[in-house]
């Protein structure tokens, strides 16, 4: 790809991509870093492209998926407990937001009730706890590559309960 190329796809796509990207953050510097973030790893990435048939979907999928990621490292320092016992008093004195917090809230609660027990535990290990993949499988007498697994799984879960709060 070359420099020409690329300012093509980035005038193309660039406002609809931070729009969409908009609708999951709801923050608008979050959103421009996330996009910005895409487009440096396409950049990177651009001896790849050739095997990429829709470069549109592609990006946004892309997005979707920093966006999602992004959720997940914002609300994975909030203390567990808090979170469990739903007594989360977001730090924003609008009612929307205050509202919007709370649905998000009861949706990662939802979800890591979801999770199946085992599942649940090396997530909470490993997120709440801040467990390595090896104190877990020492701990809980499995392989690292299972407590990958089941990481792999809670985040799943996690990732599908947040779309749906989305309404993607």
């Amino acid at each position: 790809m070359t420099i020409q190329e690329f300012e093509k796809i980035f005038n193309l796509y660039y406002n609809s991509l931070f729009r969409y990207c908009l609708k999951f953050v709801r923050n608008s510097v979050h959103a421009e870093e996330i996009v910005q973030e895409q487009y440096i790893a396409l950049w990177e990435n651009r001896y790849k492209l050739p095997s990429i048939d829709n470069i549109e979907s592609y990006l946004k999928i892309s997005i979707r998926n920093r966006s999602i990621n992004y959720l997940q490292s914002k609300f994975q320092k909030i203390n567990y407990t808090e979170v469990k016992e739903n007594h989360l008093q977001p730090n924003i004195e609008n009612p929307l937001n205050m509202l919007e917090a709370k649905e998000l809230q009861d949706a990662i609660n939802k979800a890591l009730d979801s999770l199946p027990d085992r599942c649940y535990t090396v997530y909470s290990l490993k997120r709440f706890e801040s467990y390595t993949n090896k104190e877990i499988g020492e701990k809980l007498n499995i392989s690292e590559k299972t407590v990958e697994n089941y990481t792999t799984i809670a985040f799943g879960i996690i990732r599908d309960h947040v779309r749906k709060y989305f309404g993607k």
